[in-house]
């Protein structure tokens, strides 16, 4: 994701309109192009198998380049994390063209801080990360006569907490020959907005999530719902509330800088806790 959009207003033409307008003349603000930055987006899952990192450098705010991933992507980054007393690396996916290391070479826990750096013969740069606590258990979940799914669950108390929701249908069926295929299906749908304790911490919160082919009739005794419960920190809400309401589509957008925890260069580092129950419907 690009942290810059280039501005393609006709800036002389509207400049000529508006001193042709006005009496007096007043010289317009300088704005300065913005130099190279490296940028980092690593979001992880605590329940992830593999974590990812995107390395490339920033888009000037001025002057037109290259899409990121063909001219700005970085593939030959040093690019580590630590908990303080372990250390590993990510390698290069030509492939898929990010960073990678397997989860279980790095388990993440609850209680850690964690840093990531990047480096190249050009930028050093870093970023901590603590993630947020796991959920023990539901407060409920109710299938309404809509169809639609409300879940509720007690707030983490004593942190700060923001949330997002989503429900899995899990179709089991059982072959002639007593072997069991599960597969997943997204059905349940809370929507983009976050869910935060602000003023409520410590207290029963709910959330009611839209469902998406979900056929009541269709559905056997080994059937479930599995609720996923992401519990975020405030840079992901930050850096992303601003990207949803970024039309990169649209030339006559302003340069924006997006939200960034990365000391010595732009992007994010966060750590996503991730809580999973699996309910009957």
């Amino acid at each position: 994701m690009n942290l810059f959009r280039n501005l393609k207003l006709p800036l002389f033409a509207l400049s000529i309109a508006w001193i042709c307008s006005c009496e007096e003349v007043v010289d317009p603000p300088q704005i300065n192009n913005i130099e190279d930055k490296l940028v980092v987006n690593a979001i992880f899952l605590a329940t992830d198998d593999t974590l990812r990192v995107e390395v490339y450098r920033s888009e000037k705010a001025f002057g037109i380049r290259g899409n990121f991933r063909s001219s700005d992507l970085i593939p030959d980054a040093v690019v580590t994390i630590s908990n303080g007393t372990e250390t590993q690396s990510f390698a290069y996916s030509e492939r898929l063209q990010v960073y990678q290391l397997a989860a279980s070479a790095f388990p993440i826990d609850e209680v850690t801080t964690y840093q990531l750096k990047v480096s190249t013969e050009e930028f050093s740069v870093s970023a901590l990360a603590i993630p947020n606590q796991k959920l023990n258990s539901l407060e409920s979940f109710v299938i309404n006569e809509d169809e639609s799914l409300t879940v509720s669950w007690r707030d983490i108390s004593g942190s700060v907490d923001n949330y997002r929701l989503a429900g899995l249908y899990i179709s089991t069926t059982v072959e002639p020959d007593s072997s069991i295929i599960r597969s997943e299906q997204q059905r349940y749908f809370f929507g983009d907005d976050f869910t935060s304790d602000s003023d409520r911490d410590g207290q029963i919160l709910a959330e009611t999530g839209s469902a998406f082919g979900f056929d009541p009739g269709q559905v056997n005794q080994n059937d479930s719902i599995a609720i996923l419960i992401f519990n975020y920190n405030e840079i992901y809400e930050d850096y992303f509330r601003v990207a949803s309401n970024f039309n990169f589509d649209d030339p006559f957008s302003e340069p924006v800088q997006l939200p960034s925890n990365i000391s010595g260069g732009l992007g994010i580092f966060s750590i996503v806790q991730t809580s999973r129950f699996v309910v009957k419907p």
